[in-house]
């Protein structure tokens, strides 16, 4: 995996940590949000919203899954909220993680997609477009 591909992990992790402690206290009582770490994974687990967006764990340490008992565990910390999915980010996995998920239980359901672009600023053009308020 490149450095950056490593340091848009770590953002991503960053601001997920971020969202989780900006969100008032009762608010997370409501949802039942919480942020575990289960040997060398973070865990946001809310069991009040299913979307995989909240239930989803960052590998922080990259010989974590090579531990089916780690897969076993965080497994468990989302079946025993009720959360039925919730999405890993394995960016670095070895083929001895993929198979270490796949005796665990778990499957691939999706991708999950990063785009990067130009952070260039874009050039002043002459244009005849116009942008104007409209109603209704």
């Amino acid at each position: 995996m490149s450095d950056q591909h490593k340091e848009s992990e770590l953002i991503e992790l960053e601001a997920h940590c971020a969202l989780y402690s900006s969100v008032p206290d009762s608010v997370k009582k409501a949802l039942r949000f919480s942020m575990e770490e289960v040997n060398g994974v973070v865990c946001s687990v809310s069991s009040a919203e299913p979307s995989i967006l909240i239930n989803r764990c960052f590998v922080t340490d990259e010989k974590a899954l090579e531990k089916i008992s780690v897969i076993k565990t965080i497994k468990q910390l989302y079946s025993d909220a009720g959360v039925g999915e919730f999405f890993l980010h394995v960016p670095h996995a070895t083929a001895k993680d993929h198979a270490n998920l796949e005796q665990a239980g778990m499957k691939k359901s999706r991708g999950w997609m990063k785009f990067k672009r130009d952070t260039t600023p874009a050039v002043a053009r002459n244009s005849d477009l116009s942008i104007r308020k409209i109603d209704a």
